[in-house]
């Protein structure tokens, strides 16, 4: 008889025309039986080891008593037809008859679990590593049922239903993308599987404006997309460049000869062993190339679009904000992280950033050398104290423009007391590297500022990181009597209306200010601590 599963695949043959009527709908009942079982017992199970090892053994002392006896009876009824099968079965033929239908129950327990798996497939993909033992044991079922192409068919129709849409975020699915490098490469280590599913997943990266950034950010951030991706940048065995370490089947360091062959069949692979590449046997497949493949999870991310240079310029402007952003001029991490990508992207490619790293390092040494002559003169004036107002204030990052990215460049006015510590830095600058001069990006930086604030009726000191532009704002509220209208501010700084109305958010958010109307209807802002 012949029995299909939910996936179409053929299960139990028995060549005994006579008796389809009783044995198809009984097989077709055993079947329902096994795939029932197996779904209550494995469904949602993927942390388990040995799972199908005991639905094998239910299955050999469950349900081979009662098929065996049904086929045995079937048969000698079947033989009471015929005169020249009167005779009772011989012990062997039985047995024979017994193996071959314990060999048919396993493939159709295999077909089941198959058919089950496949339907949680994406969840066991997700799941990663701790799916691992469901990962092997359908590894070897699908060695046994010759099922490849149903599996990669499910795959594919499950990633574009569940992942592949606007609703996923990218680090979800470049994580489950890794995770399906895993899992693929535990069931086909020569990657065959992989090129066929990933395609999809490939393809929608690329049409993705933030996949770049989110694959440079992993690679330094231990916590992002898992740890994977910062696990492999810091690994030190065994590592290559990525132009050596990518891999393409469509490309060949030799010519082929004239006994050149192409290489076989996804189904003829899993089938008969006989694995093979392109340029290579199935032995120099497991020596070399498949060890290298099988570990470099980098450069199949960097090779969805197939060129370093997007990664390199997306990394200088992640390190550009990086470096700004931190005050203290620490560049130690940062150097460790470049010294790993520049192994694996080459040294020339990261020699502007490391141009931007050095910038830094000189900043901190500028900065102190300006704060300590500013210092020195103040102690000298003769004054028995010293006024905190002429104290150093301002650090800067000194930057050779040419090596950064494009930087912000809008400009304002800051306010003059503020001013006023930047100029000083300025011409100090200009001495100590004369004949270089400054020239500063208005915007960019941070201020740390300490504020009296209006909390619950007392007037409370708080300490505030800004921007420069919200410095400015709310040092003019020193002047005026602590009142101004939006346009006045924008009036002061150079700024438009519209920007000075979203940078006062912070002040009006943290109390600091709040928002009245004028006579004639325009926005005012008061200082709280001035009006309350």
């Amino acid at each position: 008889i012949c029995t299909k599963g939910t996936n179409g695949t053929n299960g139990a043959a028995l060549n005994n025309s006579k008796t389809d009527v009783l044995t198809r709908p009984f097989m077709q009942s055993i079947y329902e039986t096994i795939l029932e079982h197996v779904e209550m017992e494995i469904g949602g199970v993927y942390d388990q080891d040995g799972l199908y090892s005991t639905l094998q053994l239910w299955v050999k002392e469950s349900l081979m008593p009662i098929v065996s006896k049904f086929m045995v009876s079937t048969n000698e009824n079947e033989n009471e037809h015929h005169t020249f099968h009167r005779n009772s079965i011989s012990a062997q033929q039985h047995t024979k008859r017994t193996l071959s239908l314990e060999e048919q129950m396993n493939h159709i327990l295999s077909d089941c679990y198959c058919t089950t798996r496949q339907n949680e497939i994406f969840d066991i993909v997700t799941d990663y590593p701790d799916s691992l033992p469901a990962i092997f044991d359908l590894n070897y079922v699908l060695q046994k049922t010759h099922t490849m192409n149903t599996f990669i068919t499910t795959l594919q129709h499950t990633f574009q239903k569940r992942l592949l849409h606007p609703g996923a975020q990218t680090k979800q699915i470049l994580q489950v993308y890794i995770h399906t490098i895993k899992v693929l490469r535990i069931i086909d280590p020569t990657d065959s599987l992989l090129e066929h599913v990933s395609h999809g997943i490939k393809s929608y990266l690329r049409e993705r404006g933030d996949t770049v950034r989110c694959i440079i950010s992993s690679l330094t951030d231990e916590e992002a997309l898992g740890g994977d991706l910062y696990e492999e940048l810091q690994r030190q065995d065994d590592v290559k460049p990525l132009e050596e370490a990518r891999y393409d089947s469509d490309e060949e360091e030799e010519m082929p000869g004239w006994d050149w062959n192409p290489a076989p069949s996804l189904y003829y692979q899993r089938t008969s062993g006989d694995v093979r590449t392109i340029g290579g046997d199935k032995s120099e497949m497991s020596s070399d190339t498949l060890s290298e493949r099988a570990t470099d999870l980098l450069s199949m991310l960097v090779g969805i679009y197939g060129s370093n240079d997007l990664f390199v310029d997306e990394y200088r402007l992640m390190l550009a904000d990086k470096l700004l952003a931190n005050i203290d001029f620490d560049t130690d991490r940062e150097v460790h992280n470049l010294e790993l990508l520049k192994i694996r992207f080459g040294e020339t490619s990261m020699r502007q950033c490391e141009i931007m790293i050095k910038d830094m390092d000189d900043s901190k040494r500028i900065v102190a050398n300006i704060h300590s002559t500013i210092r020195g003169r103040n102690n000298n004036t003769g004054s028995s104290s010293v006024d905190p107002e002429d104290a150093p204030k301002v650090d800067a990052a000194i930057v050779s423009h040419i090596f950064w990215p494009p930087l912000q460049k809008e400009s304002m006015k800051n306010h003059p007391r503020i001013q006023k510590h930047i100029d000083q830095f300025g011409l100090e600058y200009a001495k100590y590297k004369n004949p270089r001069r400054l020239v500063w990006f208005q915007q960019l930086g941070q201020v740390q500022l300490e504020l009296d604030v209006l909390d619950d009726g007392e007037i409370l000191t708080k300490e505030f990181t800004c921007a420069p532009l919200q410095a400015t704002l709310i040092t003019h509220f020193e002047d005026n009597d602590g009142c101004w209208t939006a346009q006045d501010l924008a009036n002061e700084t150079g700024v438009p209306e519209d920007v000075i109305k979203k940078k006062m958010g912070l002040w009006i958010n943290n109390h600091v200010v709040k928002v009245t109307r004028g006579s004639n209807g325009e926005t005012v802002y008061e200082l709280c601590s001035h009006h309350d």
